[in-house]
C-alpha cells in the first residue's frame, strides 16, 4: 500500500472527528494492511462543532484555533483490554510533542486523559475501540488541543488555557495541521515499536509529567462511595488512590471518578 507519510484527511468543518473517523472505518473508506498500517493516519478538522470529551461532554473548537484530530491505531495491541495502555501512550506522545516546542513550559498530564500547561487544561485525549468490517479492532484516538484560543466560557476561565496563552514566544508555535502531523508520526512510531520495555518507558515518562498527584477524588469502591488522594500511577497505568483510612486502591476506570474542589494538605 503506497501511503504518503503521515497523511491526514483534512475536513473544513465537522461535528466530530471521532464520528468521521468511525464512519470511515465502518464503511471501508479506511483500510489496514497485514501489519496494521492504515491507508490514512486519521482525520483532521479546521473546525469542530460537536466534539466529545470525557463522559460525553461537548467540546466546540472554532476554526483554526485548535488541533482537532482522530487517529487510527491497529498495531500490536489495539484490543479492547488494551485501551488503557493506548490512552497512556497517547498522553505521553502528545505531551512530548508539546514539550518539543521550546516556548512551552510545565507541560503535564492528569489521569486519565488531560493535557496541562502550567497546571491548566489545554486539551485532552479520548480513546474508543471499534471493530472494523474485516473483524480487526481499531483504536480511535481523539486529540483536542486548545492552540490559539484567547477566550473561554466563564465557567472555564480559571481552569483552561491554550498554547498561545501559555507560550513565551507565540510566533514560534506550529499551526494546528503541523502539530497534527507531528502527533501522527509519534503515535505511529510508538505503536509499531517492538521494544519490550515500551510500556515501562511510557509509565516512567508519564510519572515525570504527572500533574495530578495530591488531587482529591471521590469514587465508587466495592459498592460504596469513598474519598482519596491521588498518589500517581501503578506499573499498569492505573491511578493509585490513597483512601482516607490509609488504604491504597487502583482505579482503572474514570467513569465513576469525581475530582473534588481542593488539594489534600
Amino acid at each position: 500500500m503506497d501511503v504518503p507519510p503521515f497523511s491526514l484527511e483534512t475536513l473544513d468543518s465537522t461535528p466530530s472527528t471521532m464520528d468521521a473517523a468511525r464512519g470511515n472505518v465502518l464503511e471501508g473508506r479506511v483500510t489496514f494492511d497485514e501489519e496494521g498500517m492504515p491507508s490514512s493516519w486519521g482525520v483532521f478538522a479546521r473546525e469542530q462543532t460537536a466534539g466529545r470529551g470525557q463522559r460525553g461532554r461537548t467540546w466546540y473548537a472554532a476554526r483554526g484555533e485548535s488541533l482537532c484530530a482522530t487517529y487510527y491505531i491497529r498495531h500490536r495491541f489495539a484490543l479492547p483490554e488494551e485501551a488503557g495502555w493506548i490512552s497512556l501512550m497517547s498522553g505521553v506522545v502528545v505531551a512530548g510533542c508539546l514539550s518539543m516546542q521550546g516556548s512551552l513550559q510545565n507541560v503535564g498530564l492528569k489521569w486519565p486523559n488531560d493535557i496541562l500547561l502550567n497546571g491548566r487544561k489545554a486539551g485532552g485525549i479520548l480513546v474508543e475501540m471499534l471493530r472494523a468490517p474485516d473483524g480487526g479492532w481499531t483504536a480511535l484516538v481523539g486529540v483536542g488541543i486548545n492552540m490559539f484560543v484567547t477566550e473561554f466560557p466563564e465557567e472555564l476561565r480559571g481552569s483552561a488555557t491554550s498554547l498561545l496563552l501559555a507560550s513565551a514566544n507565540p510566533a514560534s508555535l506550529p499551526l494546528p495541521n503541523q502539530l497534527g502531523r507531528a502527533v501522527a508520526a509519534s503515535l505511529n512510531d510508538q505503536a509499531v515499536s517492538k521494544d519490550v520495555s515500551a510500556r515501562s518507558n511510557w509509565v516512567r515518562i508519564w510519572r515525570t509529567l504527572d500533574s495530578g498527584a495530591g488531587l482529591r477524588y471521590e469514587t465508587e469502591w466495592k459498592g460504596k462511595n469513598v474519598v482519596g488522594t491521588a498518589r500517581g500511577i501503578d506499573d499498569d497505568g492505573a491511578l493509585m488512590l490513597q483512601l482516607d483510612d490509609g488504604s491504597l486502591i487502583a482505579v482503572t476506570s474514570a467513569s465513576s471518578l469525581r475530582e473534588m474542589a481542593s488539594f489534600a494538605p
